[in-house]
């Protein structure tokens, strides 16, 4: 029986269906390239694409050519098995459309791709072991995980496959339409002739260049009473909260703006620590006020610490228009100086699904691009529906965040004065965004400029456009001293926006605090029109960062992937662990005005690093078995020096697998003043 040592072309389940298995691994490759500056021109906005929900049916609900391809991503899935082979060669039983599957012989799996932390690939071979696909229009494509409860973390299988056709599969699984048989017991079993069923483990490796990456912990004394507490990266800030309004201080809606505005800031003042902000009699008339609302302790508001501000469900809390709000500053909701404010919708009706309240502005009358542009609306783009500053403990949940002229939510730094001392420096401390959606919004769906804590939980940002950057989150120190220190963000969603899913600009940060930032099983679907996944900016002359990203999954997208720019290659340290990058650089050049003021086209590739200095290095990327999906005949890794050079590439390192007609192609060597330094990524091709 034929068996592949590596992952094979072009499926990641071999099924004996190619002949690339004995493709080897490569070593990057070397091309010419012109020099350019890295920052980019402003791109058009282009109209929004669809894009399909993370949540999905279980595999068994309806047909696989039914469902969205990424809906087959999410973890917990069972792993669909349509027909087995015995190992004597003979045929499976025949199957009808109404009849489960046959399991017949035993199933052989062998374990060649693992990580310490518990990605792994394995090798199915068609004669043991089959498996059916969803049909894409570009590709069928499958990706299929499951849990695993042992302590080597969470399994991960990947499934892929050239377009065949009925036939081609028809030995294998019973043709494209054969049902699948669901088998799960226990983590990841696989069900034998006789019933049994044969878990699956695999070892750790050996390879140090995918050491698993342990995270951050640090002492800090959060309440200030002189006593240090230990965190840890993956600590929880909140534990789930159901908004109840027994007892509630209930601020009822009017049809004056002004009058709604100073009932709630009323309820502000009183001390109640639980208000109820009453829908109207028709659920479809907004709850208007006329000026920002102060969640704070100065001038005269004094709102309690431990406030609840609970919001009806389906709510619409709104800017009221013209003549309010024309300070170009203005706010919609401002918190400062608070702690433990939660903020939150009630599940009104009871049934267990909460229709978030939404909080807007009226972006049309803002943005001089609008066709209902107010000119008495002076252009700002600090019109921000949610800002939070120098605050701890605080909970925002099921809550959506639309149409600002400037953020979906600001976080910010700032400076306390003591009277006859220096100033201090103040961050927002340990904050929640639980379900939250920013959506449709000037200029960032959120924006951080500084913070100590920050978990944000299966969350949603997209439709961001209007001005720069247009990134769903922006990660940007207003100042040398504006830390980001302990983010997560989880099982969230990045779509549409126009320049980037997540990036971070560190051009004002000069700290010697790290920059602590980790995105765990999210996804970024791209703009057309000029979108990046991730973009990270200069974080060089020694700027200290832990930025992880594990389960990524980046689609779509026109311009990079992943773009780094400005990057050091010692002390920027950046982990891609279990990432996968599908239809990345879909156009082939960047239009860019280089440093003498031309326009000139730059070539795009799914991993790009550029604006690298003659004193600098740049890199400090450690790759754990990530995928690259590429349709273009072009190094799937690329670096373009700047016009004034390169000092060289130092500290990529890992496993990296890629499919495409590129084959294993990188281009990282001979392009820099002096040699590469520690670059060591294994690159695996998987076919065409």
């Amino acid at each position: 029986m034929r068996r592949c040592s590596k992952i094979l072309g072009p499926t990641l389940l071999a099924i004996g269906l190619s002949a690339g298995c004995d493709a080897p691994s490569s070593t990057a490759s070397t091309t010419d390239a012109a020099a350019a500056d890295a920052a980019r021109d402003t791109a058009p906005d282009a109209a929004p694409l669809d894009a399909a929900p993370l949540d999905a049916a279980p595999l068994d609900a309806a047909p696989l050519d039914a469902a969205p391809l990424d809906a087959l991503a999410t973890r917990d899935a069972a792993l669909a098995v349509d027909a087995v082979r015995p190992t004597d060669g003979s045929p499976p039983d025949s199957q009808t459309p109404d009849s489960q599957p046959p399991v017949v012989g035993p199933v052989e799996l062998t374990c060649t791709a693992t990580s310490i932390a518990g990605v792994a690939t394995f090798d199915l071979h068609a004669d043991q072991l089959s498996y059916r696909f969803a049909p894409d229009d570009r590709a069928p494509v499958a990706e299929l995980r499951w849990a695993h409860p042992g302590e080597s973390g969470p399994l991960i299988a990947t499934l892929a496959a050239q377009p065949l056709t009925d036939a081609d599969l028809a030995p294998a699984v019973g043709g494209v339409d054969g049902l699948g048989r669901l088998l799960q017991a226990g983590g990841v079993a696989f069900a034998t002739a006789d019933g049994t069923q044969t878990p699956v483990t695999c070892p750790r490796p050996d390879d140090a260049r995918l050491e698993p990456w342990v995270g951050w912990r640090y002492d800090a004394d959060f309440d200030g009473d002189g006593v240090s507490e230990r965190y840890a990266w993956d600590a929880d800030y909140h534990d789930p909260w159901v908004p109840s309004v027994d007892g509630a201080r209930v601020v009822a809606w009017t049809p004056d703006p002004a009058q709604n505005r100073a009932n709630l800031v009323a309820a502000l003042r009183s001390g109640e620590r639980r208000i109820h902000v009453q829908a109207p009699p028709d659920r479809e008339t907004p709850w208007r006020v006329d000026n920002q609302i102060p969640i704070i302790k100065a001038y005269g508001i004094d709102a309690p610490d431990g406030l609840e501000l609970i919001f009806d469900e389906g709510l619409v809390f709104e800017a009221a228009d013209a003549p309010y709000f024309h300070d170009d500053t203005a706010k919609l909701i401002s918190v400062d100086e608070m702690v433990g404010l939660r903020m939150g919708t009630l599940d009104s009706d009871g049934d267990g699904v909460v229709e978030p309240a939404t909080l807007r502005m009226r972006r049309d009358l803002y943005d001089p691009a609008s066709p209902d542009h107010d000119p008495a609306y002076r252009p700002s783009e600090s019109r921000h529906v949610l800002r939070i500053f120098r605050s701890r403990d605080v909970l925002v949940q099921d809550l959506r965040f639309a149409d600002s002229g400037g953020d979906g939510v600001y976080l910010g730094d700032a400076w306390v004065n003591h009277p006859e001392e220096p100033q201090v420096h103040v961050l927002v401390q340990r904050l929640t965004l639980r379900r939250v959606e920013c959506a449709d919004n000037y200029r960032q769906g959120m924006t951080v400029t500084g913070v100590w804590g920050l978990r944000v939980e299966s969350s949603v940002f997209r439709d961001t456009r209007g001005t720069p950057p247009g990134w769903g989150i922006d990660f940007e120190p207003n100042n040398a001293f504006g830390a980001i220190r302990d983010v997560v963000i989880r099982d969230s969603r990045f779509i549409d926006n126009a320049r980037a899913g997540i990036g971070f600009a560190m051009g004002h940060f000069a700290s010697a605090e790290p920059i602590e930032v980790a995105v765990l099983d999210s996804e970024i679907s791209g703009a057309a029109g000029g979108s990046d996944g991730v973009k990270i900016h200069n974080l060089d002359d020694g700027r200290v960062a832990d930025i992880y990203f594990r389960g990524l999954r980046v689609a779509d997208i026109d311009f990079y992937g992943l773009f780094f720019s400005g990057k050091n290659g010692a002390t920027a340290r950046v982990t891609l662990e279990d990432c996968v990058l599908r239809r990345t650089a879909r156009r082939a050049t960047w239009p860019r005005r280089n440093d003498a003021g031309a326009i000139v086209e730059l070539p795009t590739a799914p991993v790009f690093f550029t604006k690298a200095y003659v004193d600098r290095y740049v890199g400090g990327v450690r790759v754990v078995d990530c995928t690259i999906y590429d349709d273009a005949d072009r190094p799937a890794v690329y670096v373009l020096p700047r016009d004034d050079g390169l000092k060289a590439v130092r500290d990529v390192t890992g496993r990296l697998f890629v499919h495409g007609p590129q084959g294993a192609a990188i281009d990282l060597d001979g392009r820099g003043e002096e040699p590469n330094v520690g670059v060591d990524l294994e690159v695996i091709p998987l076919g065409e």
